[in-house]
């Protein structure tokens, strides 16, 4: 180097050309997208919930509207003093006609039985189920006494 000479100048490096967009940026856009169809698929599946039970409301109310209302005459149960325990057998018939899916009616048969004690000074209602295939001694209507099925009495016999 000569006296009057000055030291080389450092060249600074040209800039890095850009490495494409933002990495967080693209994770923002990958949650925004996985945010966007986690709450399509909880639309989805609250919308055919309900569609679902509204259907099965519907059906239900249609089943209820099927039996006509039950009147029984005041004379035909047993009378009892005003607020005492009482005890019901309710009785679900299980009965279908001859139709194009069903070949052969099917008989009047107890579906199901079950024993209600309501008691005013206790603050519950006790239920018992009656088990139909349990088997009895019943009497036909043409005097033979053969064990069969409880929910049969209900079509045409008597239990002993």
């Amino acid at each position: 180097m000569s006296a009057g000479s000055q030291p080389p100048i450092p060249v600074a490096d040209p800039p890095a050309p850009p490495l494409g967009p933002d990495p967080h940026s693209r994770l923002r856009g990958i949650g925004w997208r996985l945010l966007l169809g986690c709450l399509i698929v909880v639309l989805v599946s609250a919308g055919a919930t309900e569609v679902f039970i509204l259907e099965q409301v519907h059906t239900v109310v249609q089943d209820l509207n099927v039996n006509k209302p039950l009147r029984v005459d005041r004379t035909a149960l047993a009378q009892d003093y005003y607020g005492g325990p009482e005890t019901l057998l309710l009785v679900g018939d299980d009965w279908r006609p001859a139709t194009r899916y069903y070949p052969h009616a099917v008989p009047h048969l107890a579906n199901e039985m079950l024993l209600v004690r309501i008691d005013p000074a206790k603050p519950w209602i006790s239920m018992m189920s009656i088990p139909r295939e349990l088997w009895v001694p019943i009497e036909t209507p043409h005097g033979l006494v053969g064990p069969t099925r409880l929910n049969a009495a209900y079509t045409g016999g008597l239990t002993y």
